[in-house]
């Protein structure tokens, strides 16, 4: 909380004009320009506060050995400076947390959704047995800065003191971690909390754009970045998330969970998953989040007719086939982006749905994965 605090004196210089009340601390909704926040990501740098994220080291010498057993990726194969996604999942293969994981030198960082620390960690730290692994909850101790954009690594470069390679090294105070999420390069600058608005006031010197929420949510959206806990919880299967090239090794040997992930992967079928959907929504104010959210998404019976489509009837609506989780309207104000977990019978890119508002208007809308998506 001390952390967020510190930070939301600094926001409100750099001009924050709302606030998001999410967590202990609130976080800036936008600075008063959220277009040309969404601009700074997409084609400059953006700094974007997460200083509430989970963080967690694991230390000792089996520390590596360790967390191969109880997550879905190779974490043998991950070379220090390496980066990667996982999940820690449950003998079920039920995701418990969507993980980023960097190898530092002496210990192994991960990074996760906020409020999962005291819960990640008991789960981990009721498999250590005899095994030399220490797990530290690092949450309060450390905050995270996301830098996003195509010239996010020069940025980085200069706050870490080396190349923005996949995990560089400052002087003993910070460290860099490239996140693999987006389509242009990101990283997180993890600091110790007290050194925190210096070294987010240090990159705003240097060229980043302070970014709120709303225009982080739409690029969150938009690259299918699951929130834990709003968009995936313990209830889903590891195969269901949408992300099992980036998360999930069929090749790593045993781990908690592995069973069933592996039979599902060997069936070669799920009953759902996480996916995108575009819904076209007319002149509407851009980047506002939240719009859709638990709306229904509905599978279209059939096309409309070219009569039908001239009187902007509405398509003919079957079954529900999923529940909207996040979302948010686009840069220009002509789109809902939002995510939904969907049945696979609807699930392929570029299927129709639909939805209704809350006004009860119908939407039209057609499905995305990461490869097919608005950006």
């Amino acid at each position: 909380m001390e952390a967020g605090l510190r930070l939301q004196t600094l926001w409100e210089e750099l001009g924050a004009s709302a606030w998001f009340e999410d967590g202990p601390a609130p976080k800036a909704a936008d600075f008063g320009n959220p277009a040309e926040e969404w601009r700074a990501l997409r084609s400059g740098c953006g700094i974007v506060d997460r200083h509430d994220r989970t963080k967690l080291l694991l230390q000792g010498q089996d520390r590596v050995n360790f967390l191969h057993n109880f997550c879905t990726q190779d974490i043998r194969s991950l070379p220090v400076g390496g980066v990667c996604e996982a999940f820690a999942t449950n003998v079920k293969g039920r995701v418990l947390g969507h993980l980023l994981v960097a190898a530092l030198p002496d210990a192994l960082y991960i990074e996760a959704e906020a409020g999962l620390n005291e819960r990640l960690a008991a789960h981990f730290g009721r498999y250590v047995i005899r095994e030399d692994v220490q797990i530290v909850d690092w949450t309060d101790a450390l905050v995270s800065l996301w830098l996003i954009g195509p010239e996010s690594d020069a940025i980085v470069a200069e706050l870490a003191g080396d190349s923005a390679d996949a995990c560089v090294f400052g002087d003993g105070d910070r460290f860099c971690v490239r996140l693999p999420f987006f389509d242009v390069p990101a990283h997180a600058i993890v600091v110790l909390s007290a050194l925190a608005p210096a070294i987010a006031r240090e990159a705003v010197s240097l060229g980043a754009a302070a970014v709120g929420r709303r225009a982080f949510e739409a690029l969150r959206v938009a690259s299918l970045l699951p929130q834990y806990g709003r968009d995936i919880s313990d209830e889903h299967l590891a195969n269901e998330v949408g992300r099992t090239a980036e998360c999930i090794s069929f090749t790593k040997g045993c781990y908690l969970g592995q069973e069933p992930i592996a039979r599902t992967d060997a069936i070669g079928h799920i009953n759902r998953v996480l996916r995108g959907v575009r819904f076209a929504d007319g002149e509407k104010d851009a980047l506002v989040c939240g719009v859709l959210d638990g709306c229904e998404v509905h599978a279209v019976s059939a096309e409309p007719d070219s009569d039908q489509e001239a009187r902007g009837s509405e398509p003919p609506i079957g079954q529900v086939v999923g529940r909207i989780s996040s979302s948010v309207t686009g840069p220009d104000g002509r789109e809902i982006w939002a995510m939904s977990v969907l049945r696979t019978t609807a699930a392929q890119p570029a299927t129709p749905v639909a939805t209704r508002d809350r006004s009860g208007q119908c939407l039209r809308g057609e499905v995305y994965d990461r490869a097919s998506g608005p950006l």
